[in-house]
């Protein structure tokens, strides 16, 4: 009986072996069920508005940064009105939040028939309303019946206007000189016209509408862009230039960012790529330093200090697009042999140069530089300055309105000098010298400028002076 117990007692602890073997690399089966949702779909909004215009009610333009609403050429007198609106649409997929508002750009002075300075803006009415189809654009008095009396400088509209996604809105602009102006604002002749450039400016940020899982108030505290960047946003900036690629673009916020020297001081980085793009963004002096800047395009900046390439910096096949020179110059200064190649500036505004004693552009040792399509208002002593240029220099297309020497000035060039399509309103020095190229060996031609009321034909060209 012992043997026979004993036998059944190894079986048994056989078996449980056996099966505890079994669960070796297995795991125990819980009861379980599952419900999968395959459509749970994450998609941004995006904020996106449209703007036109017109100045008749009924044929609608877009809106673009060199778009001019109102003619240049008007001359302003006691009576003169114009009238002109703005249309937003807001073709994006979010709510936005909207303002309107005139900036003062430039502003040049002039001497009345007393002889006395005065501002063009002293004696212009501004007038702004948010229904175009109320106004009579066929009538002078007319047009302006219904709008509400505003200022160069503020906001069109009195409260944020709330635009959803496929609506628009309106915003009428008027400016008047009253018949009750008389000969304070009558220039004399033969001085500079005042004038004033402003810009209109459209913001859009988000409205406080969608929702999330708390609310619709996350966005409450939304802004409109612009203001000033916080020091991380400005580093962060220079590290996406040095890191960019060859043939980027880099689009910086409506933002300023202050003084920015690349290549040298703050921003340091070993090289930056070739062939880059920046567009947008507002900078006090931005300097190009101590490295090679090769086919960079600088595309609708602001400037308010300068833009300069200093010391050894190599730059080539450098071009200003759009740009905007607000009391600032532009200025390549050659110092360590450096010649600096194929620069081109284009559609750029230089206003009210702070450096009145210096030119708008200043160029040493350039090789093939092109101006065309660009406005210079008060700057400063010439709107061009080159030495020691070979090559082509090409000046086409531009207006010059006040200047303290000559226009233009090119000392110890080479290259052959083109002037063509340019009109001179302001110009000379206490000689009467509008244009002066000295120390030159390349051809000059001239073609269809005016040069302060003068033809090409009329002017007096005498030694590469031109009076």
């Amino acid at each position: 009986m012992f043997k026979t117990t004993k036998s059944r007692l190894l079986a048994a602890t056989l078996a449980l072996l056996v099966c505890i073997s079994m669960f070796v690399g297995s795991t125990f089966a819980w009861f379980t069920d599952s419900v999968s949702s395959v459509n749970n779909i994450i998609k941004s909004g995006n904020l996106d508005i449209e703007v036109q215009y017109s100045l008749d009610g009924t044929t609608w333009n877009d809106l673009t940064a060199d778009a001019a609403i109102f003619d240049e050429n008007d001359l302003w007198e006691p009576g003169h009105t114009v009238v002109g609106a703005i249309r937003i649409k807001n073709v994006g997929s979010l709510a936005a939040k909207l303002d309107v508002a005139t900036n003062v750009v430039s502003e040049l002075e002039g001497t009345n028939v007393y002889e006395e300075s005065f501002k063009l803006s002293d004696y212009l009415e501004v007038y702004t309303g948010n229904d175009a189809s109320a106004i009579d654009f066929t009538d002078r008095a007319g047009s302006l019946a219904g709008l509400t009396a505003a200022a160069f400088g503020q906001s069109l509209f009195a409260a944020d206007v709330e635009l959803l996604p496929g609506n628009s809105t309106d915003c009428v602009i008027g400016i008047t000189m009253p018949t009750t102006v008389g000969n304070v604002a009558n220039h004399k002749t033969g001085t500079a016209a005042p004038q004033i450039t402003f810009g209109i400016t459209v913001n859009a940020t988000q409205l406080m509408y969608e929702d999330d899982s708390f609310g619709d108030d996350y966005d409450e505290d939304a802004t409109y862009p612009g203001g000033d960047a916080t020091q991380s946003e400005t580093n962060a900036i220079a590290k996406k230039l040095a890191n960019a690629q060859p043939g980027d673009t880099v689009y910086l916020e409506d933002m300023s960012y202050g003084d920015f020297t690349l290549g040298s001081g703050a921003y340091t980085y070993a090289s930056y790529p070739a062939d880059l793009t920046i567009v947008g963004g507002t900078f006090d002096k931005f300097v190009l330093g101590d490295k090679v800047f090769d086919g960079w395009t600088f595309k609708d900046v602001t400037f308010t200090e300068g833009l300069t390439a200093v010391n050894a910096a190599t730059v080539s096949d450098l071009t200003l697009d759009g740009c905007t020179f607000n009391g600032a110059r532009f200025s390549i200064i050659e110092t360590s042999g450096v010649s600096n190649d194929n620069i081109t500036v284009k559609n750029c505004s230089f206003l009210n140069n702070k450096e009145q004693s210096n030119p708008a552009i200043l160029i040493q040792k350039g090789n093939n530089i092109t101006v065309s399509g660009c406005v210079f208002n008060n700057a400063g002593y010439n709107a061009i300055q080159t030495n020691q240029m070979a090559g082509e220099f090409v000046f086409e297309n531009n207006k010059i309105n006040g200047t303290t020497d000559r226009a233009i000035r090119i000392a110890n060039a080479g290259a052959n000098i083109t002037v063509t399509g340019n009109t001179i309103v302001t110009a000379g020095d206490v000689d009467g010298e509008l244009f002066k190229a000295s120390g030159t060996n390349g051809t000059i031609t001239f073609d269809g400028n005016t040069w302060n009321g003068k033809t090409d034909a009329e002017v007096s060209f005498d030694g590469n002076v031109v009076k």
